[in-house]
C-alpha cells in the first residue's frame, strides 16, 4: 500500500492540536511556523519557543504547475501513528490511523527552486533525518475536508489464536513502536528503529515488516507524490511550514 506519512507537525493554535492528536493521532507540537512572501521569495519559518529549528525558502509563483497530479496525490491515503499513554504512563492506545482528504479544491500550485535548513532540538528532532539534497520545492493552496480515520493496524491487539505467542491487549509493542512512542510521549528520542515481525488481530500484514539497510529508519513505506514525504531511507523530506486549523485553507511548501 502506497501513501503518506506524517512524522512531525508543528502548530500554533491549541484547539486543533488537543483535537488533531485525540481523534486521528496528528503527531502535532506546539510552535510558531510562519509563512511569508518577501519580495520574491517564499520564506517559511519555524521556531520551537526561542530557537528556530528550520528555514525553508522558494521562489514565489516561478512556474504555474498541472493540477492533476498534486490532486492525485491529495487523493491518496495519509497514514498517522495515533499514540494515547495510560495513566501510569504506558502506552494505552498504539495504532496505525489511515485517512483522506475530501472536497478538494486547488487553487494555485507552482513550482520554483528552493532551499531547506534544518537545526537539532532535544524536543523537535526536526534534523535528525538530514535532507542530502532538495529535489523540488512545490507551493500549493487548496481548500479539503479532512475526513475522519480508520484503524488499519492494531499494535496491541492480540494476534490469530494459531499463533505460538501470544500478545495481551495489555502487553508492549513492537520494539520499533516503543522508541517512536516513547519520543511521542517526550521520554528519550528515537534512534536506530529496527523493524516488528508479525500480524494484527485479522491477520494483516504489519506494516513495519520490510528489513531496513544499515542506518535507516524502520516507517511504514510511503510514497510521497507531490506534496507528501517520501520513502525515509533516500528521498528529500518536505516540511509542512503552513499554519491554519482543521478545515481552513493550508498553504505547504
Amino acid at each position: 500500500m502506497r501513501g503518506n506519512y506524517a512524522h512531525a507537525m508543528y502548530l500554533d493554535d491549541h484547539p486543533p492540536i488537543a483535537g488533531g492528536r485525540e481523534l486521528w493521532g496528528f503527531p502535532k507540537k506546539l510552535a510558531s511556523p510562519t509563512l511569508e512572501v518577501e519580495s520574491d521569495t517564499l520564506v517559511g519559518t519555524l521556531d520551537y519557543g526561542k530557537v528556530r529549528i528550520a528555514t525553508a525558502t522558494m521562489g514565489f509563483k516561478h512556474r504555474l504547475l498541472e493540477a492533476a497530479p498534486i490532486l492525485e496525490s491529495l487523493a491518496a491515503p495519509n497514514f498517522l501513528l495515533k499514540i494515547i499513554p495510560h495513566v501510569d504512563g504506558s502506552v494505552r492506545i498504539c495504532e496505525l490511523v489511515r485517512y483522506y482528504t475530501t472536497q478538494v479544491t486547488l487553487l494555485g500550485a507552482w513550482s520554483a527552486p528552493g532551499s531547506l535548513e534544518l537545526h537539532p532540538h532535544a524536543l523537535a528532532p526536526v534534523a535528525d533525518l538530514p535532507v542530502l539534497e532538495v529535489q523540488s520545492a512545490l507551493h500549493f493552496v487548496v481548500h479539503l475536508t479532512l475526513a475522519l480515520g480508520e484503524v488499519v493496524y492494531d499494535y496491541l491487539a492480540a494476534p490469530p489464536p494459531n499463533r505460538r505467542a501470544h500478545r495481551s491487549p495489555g502487553r508492549a509493542p513492537p520494539r520499533a513502536v516503543r522508541s517512536l512512542a516513547r519520543q511521542e510521549l517526550g521520554f528519550v528520542p528515537a534512534r536506530g528503529l529496527r523493524p516488528s515481525r508479525g500480524r494484527g488481530a485479522h491477520g494483516q500484514a504489519n506494516p513495519l515488516d520490510a528489513a531496513p539497510r544499515s542506518g535507516e529508519r524502520s516507517l511504514p513505506a510511503v510514497d510521497g507524490g507531490v506534496g507528501g514525504a517520501g520513502p525515509v531511507d533516500d528521498a528529500p523530506r518536505l516540511v509542512h511550514l503552513g499554519r491554519g486549523s482543521m478545515g481552513d485553507d493550508e498553504e505547504f511548501v
